[in-house]
């Protein structure tokens, strides 16, 4: 049992979070849902799916109905070179 009122889903390119009852495992894939954006989507349940980003207004809805502030996130990642060829930044432009 989840101790929030909604679940996500992957759909439409994002993963998306519902109200509607979740059925065990999961909303299937081809399952229409009611979204916390005020879409109704078909669930894609796949591994890939499940890596898409986030619905931000999902996100927004699902914070405030837990009661959770969002915190904001860097607008990009951080790109970190691996390596020993991987060239140092300058400080100097």
């Amino acid at each position: 049992m989840s101790v929030h009122p909604f679940h996500w889903t992957p759909a439409q390119g994002q993963r998306h979070a519902s109200l509607d009852t979740r059925p065990g495992g999961g909303y299937p894939t081809g399952m229409s849902v009611k979204t916390l954006c005020n879409q109704q989507l078909t669930a894609e349940n796949t591994d890939l799916a499940w890596l898409w980003l986030t619905c931000p207004d999902c996100d927004v809805e699902a914070h405030r109905l837990a009661g959770v502030p969002l915190i904001n996130e860097p607008a990009e990642p951080e790109r970190r070179s691996s390596g020993r060829h991987a060239r140092k930044r300058s400080s100097v432009p």
